[in-house]
């Protein structure tokens, strides 16, 4: 058993490796705290998805992956601070293989966590496709996006693969041969492209959203839902922040793990915000009208309203959908509806509505009915 630290002692400091202090209770109530949302939120995702909208997306699909990346990364990370990472490097007992078991996890972890980042942004971006899909210049940036981003962690991935020839080199030093590059402008540049693509991806949908036919404060209370993402980025701009920590002294096993709290907490907030855009939908279902109502006047409930036809709404066939679009610059409207965001929309009662093959209900008012050349200036929105 090693009787000395990783790293002399500073002076006034008493080297402790019976009960010294660690991160380690810190990181299981943080990991513990946000598995559970997590788990609470993605079930409220899928549910809402398969049972109200009665259908699953790729988005959903990806949303899942990203779940399952988020338990390794979080699994890795645990057991990395269960090996004595988040330790002092005076308190640290230094052995080859102590350095190894703490080191190990810590760093294998990065390719979950890329994996998880990835896979966040990239369900955001095709749940956009699916709310966007009248627009085709929105279509183009959100496709766009989803091949940055694909690219980008793409990227990231392989960077951090050869950090080290060979990549064991990584967390054991003492592999006599190979070499590693230094990590610091590698570190920051995939921080910093995280970061952009956090923003890329809070800012893609606020031009179409400001462009629908609503009032401003109406626009506001969509774009607050789209809005959620704010977090996840704030998240990311705090951790580029506090990285150079982890250069700024000898203290390595500390540091490492205190700036991994910020990538725990930027992915799970951006998970959860991804699940959260299906919310309104889920409270529409299951609120009581009194509380739909409170909470109505700070978000939407629904982004659009099937109706019957007591709601002096129209049902369109195919071939009159054909024929009403046909001047929407060749965008394919078959599976979308008109938006209604008013309350009274939100809390009317449905009956069976008929439904396209693809599930989906196109709905517009009687007055736009015939003008279709002013139907194709707004911006149409599907269901959530």
């Amino acid at each position: 058993m090693a009787s000395e630290g990783a790293y002399p002692i500073p002076p006034g400091v008493v080297a402790n490796f019976i009960n010294p202090p660690s991160l380690l209770h810190g990181h299981i109530a943080l990991h513990t705290v946000f598995l559970t949302l997590d788990t609470i939120f993605l079930g409220i995702r899928l549910y809402t998805r398969k049972v109200i909208h009665r259908r699953l997306g790729l988005d959903d699909y990806v949303i899942v992956l990203a779940y399952l990346c988020i338990i390794a990364f979080s699994t890795l990370n645990l057991v990395a601070d269960k090996n004595m990472l988040g330790r002092h490097m005076w308190d640290f007992p230094f052995t080859r293989q102590n350095w190894i078991n703490a080191m190990r996890p810590f760093l294998i972890g990065v390719y979950p966590y890329i994996l998880a980042a990835a896979t966040v942004k990239s369900s955001c971006l095709l749940f956009y496709r699916h709310i966007f899909s009248s627009s085709r210049k929105t279509m183009q940036f959100i496709n766009a996006g989803i091949v940055f981003i694909l690219m980008a962690y793409t990227a990231m991935f392989f960077s951090e693969s050869f950090e080290c020839i060979p990549i064991q080199k990584l967390w054991d030093p003492f592999i006599p041969g190979g070499h590693c590059f230094s990590p610091k402008i590698q570190t920051y540049t995939n921080a910093a492209i995280n970061t952009l693509t956090d923003v890329c991806v809070l800012l893609l949908p606020i031009p179409a959203l400001w462009g629908l036919p609503l009032a401003p404060w109406r626009k506001f209370r969509v774009m607050a839902v789209f809005g959620l993402g704010l977090g996840a980025t704030i998240t990311s701009i705090v951790r580029l922040a506090v990285m150079p920590k982890m250069y700024s002294d000898v203290d390595v096993t500390w540091n490492m793990s205190a700036v991994g709290i910020w990538s725990v907490i930027e992915v799970n907030v951006g998970f959860l915000c991804s699940c959260l855009l299906v919310l309104p939908a889920f409270l529409k279902r299951h609120l009581p009208p009194g509380f739909r109502s409170k909470i109505a006047r700070l978000l939407p409930l629904c982004f659009g309203q099937r109706s019957n036809e007591s709601t002096n709404k129209t049902y369109l066939s195919g071939s009159e959908r054909t024929s009403a679009y046909s001047h929407s610059n060749g965008t394919d409207m078959s599976s979308l509806y008109v938006p209604d965001f008013s309350e009274a929309a939100c809390t009317q009662t449905t009956s069976a509505t008929p439904k396209t093959s693809l599930g989906t209900t196109t709905l517009i008012t009687s007055e736009n009915a015939n003008d279709p050349e002013g139907q194709s200036r707004k911006e149409s929105l599907s269901p959530v």
